[in-house]
């Protein structure tokens, strides 16, 4: 495996460059699912609050994020590929961002469903005997409520 070196020179450059590049990917991805491009406007206004619609800069952005995320994920190794995923991943935004926090909830949920099986054990074995009294058993039960709570909340 080869050495990772910046295409353009500098980590710096390559990063504002991918965003660009990606940005470039959220407006064709614009272009392409609203057949236009859709400016920002207000949706909705009161007193204390002011939604805005922030339209095909909103997919400019994510198209940049993702590109930056996809290049710092996998450093491409020659300007064409540097391209190449940078269009790319700026087209497919929403999916590449969506794909990753998905993927670091599911890893969050799994820890959490490790830790909690662990309170299992750890509360069956503090309770547990060879011969189980009727109070152990109780006991356990409780524990296992608590445990049950949380997991559900």
């Amino acid at each position: 495996m080869t050495d990772f070196m910046p295409v353009f020179g500098s980590f710096l450059r390559d990063f504002f460059v991918i965003f660009v590049l990606g940005a470039v990917g959220g407006v064709i991805f614009s272009l392409l699912m609203e057949k236009g491009l859709t400016f920002p406007f207000k949706v909705y206004e009161n007193d204390k609050l002011t939604m805005i619609n922030f339209g095909f800069l909103a997919d400019v952005i994510i198209g940049g994020m993702a590109a930056v995320l996809v290049y710092a994920l996998n450093p491409p190794l020659s300007p064409l590929t540097f391209v190449v995923i940078g269009i790319t991943s700026g087209i497919g935004g929403k999916a590449i961002l969506t794909g990753y926090i998905k993927g670091k909830e599911s890893e969050e949920e799994k820890q959490k469903k490790v830790l909690l099986a662990e309170r299992y054990r750890a509360a069956v074995a503090r309770h547990a005997g060879p011969v189980m009294s009727q109070g152990n058993m109780q006991l356990l039960n409780i524990e296992l409520m608590e445990i049950d709570d949380q997991l559900l909340d």
